[in-house]
C-alpha cells in the first residue's frame, strides 16, 4: 500500500486550501493511505473524512511555547517530535509533503522516513533545503511577491503531483449546524431577507481595513439586505468599533458560532465582505460570493478566494504587497480605496450597479484556465505592464516546470506587442541569460578539470551568480528567476563534486532558458528558443 504524509501546520485558511490537493491525492492514488498532520490548534476544522485516512494533531502549540520560554530546549523538543513521529508507526512513507514553512516543520520532515519529500527539511549537515520544483518556486518567491503568478492551492496540487481540477475548497457542514443557524436567524429577524456577511478581523493588523471604514461602506448599502457580522470572540473589539458607527440594524454573530455553524451561516449569505482571512476561505468552500479587501502583506495571486466570480480590491501603490517578513510604519495602502468604492463593489457583486472605478486601486476577479488553475486578472483599470509581465512569467514557469495533467502553456495568452517600457527588463533578462550560460559552461568543465583548476572554476561560478543577484536587485523581472536558481543551488546538499557540478549546470541552463523565453515573448518573437 502507498503511504502518503501531508504536513499542514498553518491556520484555518491554509487548512481549507489544502483540501483540493487532498482530493487530488485521493483521485490519483485511490488505494493509498493518506495521513494528514495538522497544528493541534486547528485539528477540529470540519474537513470531509473522504479526503484522508488519518488526521493526527501535532503538539505544535506546546512545543513552540516551550521554545519561547527556553530557546535552548531545541534538543528536547526535537526528541519530543521524534517520539510523536514514532507513534504514527507502520514504516516509511512513499511521499511526504511539507506545506508548512517553519523551522519546526522542517526539523520534523528531517525525521520522517520517506522515499520522496516535497517542501522544506533540515539536511544532514543542518542546512535548510527545499525539495521539489514547485515548493522551490513557492519558497523562493517570498522576496519576489509582486511577480508571483500562482495561487497556493494550485502550487500545492502541483507539488503533490496532482492536477488542478477547477473545483472548490471543501468543508463539512453538518445538518445540526444548519439547523442551529436557521433557528438563530429566525429568532432575530421578523422577515427573511437576503443576507450580507461582514468579517472585520484578520491574523495580521496590516490586513485589516479599519472597522470604521467598513461601517461607512455598510451605511451606503441597500436596507433591504440584512447585514450579519461574523468572526471570533477575539474580534469583538473590532465589531464594537464598527457597530458604534452604524445607524442601521445589524445582526451580530461574531464570537457566537462554532466553525461548522459559521460555515452554515455563510452558506445562507449572498455575499461576504471580508479581509483576507480564514473566514474568506470558509465562504469560498460553501459557495458564497466574496468581496475581498486586500491591504498590507495580502497578495491575491497567492491567497485570493479560490473560485470564479469573487471580486478583489487592492491598492495600486508601488510598495504593495508587503514583502514577506517586512514591517511597515504607515500602511498607506489602506487609503487607496474609499468606503464609497467598497460599497459600489458590493452593490456590483449583488447585481445592483455598475462596477466602480476607484482612482487609486485595482479590481480583480478570478478565472479558471484550461489546465485547471485559477488566475486573477484585473478588470479595472486596463491591464498594466506589470500584469502582462506576470502572465508571461506564469506561462514561462508552466513551460519549464512540471504541471501535472496538462500540457504546458508555451504560447502565452497575452498581447504579443512589445512595450517600450520593457527595455530595462529585456536588457536585464538578456544579461541574466548570458551570465547563466557562462556559469553553466564553467560547471560543465569541473568534473574533468585538474584539482588545482576546480577552485578557480567555482570562483567563476560564484562571480556570475553574484552578478545575477545584482541584476535581480535592480530589475524586478529578473528577481523570480535568480531567487529560484539560488534556492536550487543552496538546496544541493550533496558532497560529490561531479554530481554537484551536474546540478549546477542543469539549473544554470534552465535559468538561461527561462530568461530567453521571457525575452522572446516580450519582444513578440514567438515561443522562445532553448538555450
Amino acid at each position: 500500500m502507498t503511504r502518503i504524509l501531508v504536513v499542514q501546520m498553518c491556520r484555518l485558511g491554509d487548512v481549507l486550501q489544502t483540501t483540493p490537493m487532498l482530493r487530488g491525492l485521493r483521485r490519483e492514488h485511490p488505494d493509498a493511505e493518506i495521513t494528514l498532520v495538522l497544528h493541534d490548534g486547528f485539528a477540529q476544522v470540519p474537513l470531509p473524512s473522504s479526503l484522508f485516512d488519518r488526521l493526527v494533531p501535532f503538539p505544535y502549540a506546546a512545543i513552540m511555547e516551550s521554545l519561547r520560554v527556553a530557546p535552548e530546549s531545541w534538543p528536547e523538543q526535537v526528541e519530543r517530535a521524534r517520539r510523536w513521529l514514532a507513534e504514527l508507526g507502520a514504516g516509511p512513507f512513499d511521499l511526504a509533503i511539507n506545506l508548512t514553512h517553519t523551522p519546526l516543520s522542517s526539523v520534523l520532515m528531517s525525521l520522517v522516513p520517506a522515499a520522496r519529500v516535497e517542501g522544506g527539511l533540515v539536511a544532514a549537515d543542518r542546512s535548510h533545503v527545499v525539495r521539489g520544483a514547485w515548493m522551490t518556486y513557492f519558497w523562493s518567491g517570498r522576496l519576489a511577491r509582486a511577480q508571483g503568478c500562482f495561487n497556493l492551492v494550485d502550487l500545492q496540487n502541483w507539488a503533490a503531483g496532482v492536477r488542478s481540477d477547477a473545483l472548490p475548497l471543501e468543508i463539512e457542514v453538518p445538518a445540526a449546524a444548519r439547523e442551529s443557524m436557521a433557528a438563530w436567524l429566525q429568532a432575530r429577524r421578523e422577515a427573511e431577507r437576503p443576507l450580507l456577511a461582514v468579517q472585520l478581523g484578520a491574523s495580521d493588523d496590516r490586513k485589516r481595513w479599519p472597522p470604521e471604514r467598513v461601517a461607512a461602506a455598510i451605511e451606503r448599502l441597500p436596507r433591504d439586505f440584512d447585514v450579519v457580522m461574523v468572526g471570533t470572540r477575539t474580534e469583538r473589539p473590532l465589531v464594537e468599533r464598527a457597530l458604534a458607527c452604524l445607524s442601521r440594524p445589524v445582526l451580530d454573530a461574531a464570537g457566537q458560532t462554532s466553525l461548522p455553524e459559521l460555515a452554515a451561516l455563510l452558506e445562507r449569505c449572498v455575499v461576504l465582505l471580508t479581509n483576507d482571512t480564514g473566514t474568506m476561505h470558509v465562504a469560498s468552500a460553501v459557495g458564497t460570493r466574496i468581496v475581498d479587501l486586500s491591504t498590507g502583506p495580502v497578495f491575491v495571486h497567492e491567497t485570493g478566494p479560490y473560485g470564479e466570480g469573487h471580486l478583489v480590491i487592492e491598492p495600486a501603490t508601488a510598495c504593495f504587497p508587503c514583502i514577506a517578513g517586512s514591517t511597515c510604519g504607515h500602511i498607506g495602502c489602506r487609503d487607496a480605496f474609499s468606503p464609497g468604492d467598497v460599497a459600489g463593489l458590493v452593490r456590483h457583486a449583488l447585481g445592483l450597479g455598475e462596477r466602480p472605478t476607484p482612482a487609486g486601486a485595482r479590481i480583480l476577479t478570478g478565472t479558471f484556465l484550461p489546465n485547471g488553475r485559477i488566475e486573477y486578472r484585473t478588470v479595472w483599470p486596463e491591464a498594466s505592464r506589470d500584469e502582462r509581465l506576470r502572465r508571461l512569467m506564469a506561462r514561462m514557469w508552466e513551460s519549464t516546470l512540471p504541471v501535472p495533467g496538462a500540457a504546458s502553456t508555451a504560447d502565452p495568452d497575452v498581447p504579443a506587442e512589445s512595450d517600450p517600457g520593457d527595455r530595462p527588463a529585456l536588457e536585464g533578462l538578456q544579461a541574466v541569460e548570458a551570465a547563466a550560460l557562462r556559469a553553466a559552461a564553467h560547471a560543465e568543465t569541473i568534473p574533468a578539470a585538474p584539482a588545482a583548476r576546480r577552485a578557480s572554476l567555482l570562483d567563476a561560478i560564484r562571480s556570475e551568480t553574484a552578478s545575477m543577484r545584482r541584476l535581480a536587485e535592480s530589475e524586478a523581472a529578473c528577481l523570480p528567476l535568480v531567487s529560484y536558481l539560488e534556492l536550487c543551488l543552496q538546496s544541493c546538499a550533496i558532497t560529490d563534486l561531479g554530481a554537484v557540478a551536474g546540478i549546477y549546470r542543469r539549473e544554470l541552463r534552465a535559468t538561461a532558458r527561462r530568461a530567453r523565453l521571457l525575452v522572446d515573448w516580450m519582444e513578440g518573437s514567438g515561443a522562445g528558443r532553448p538555450s
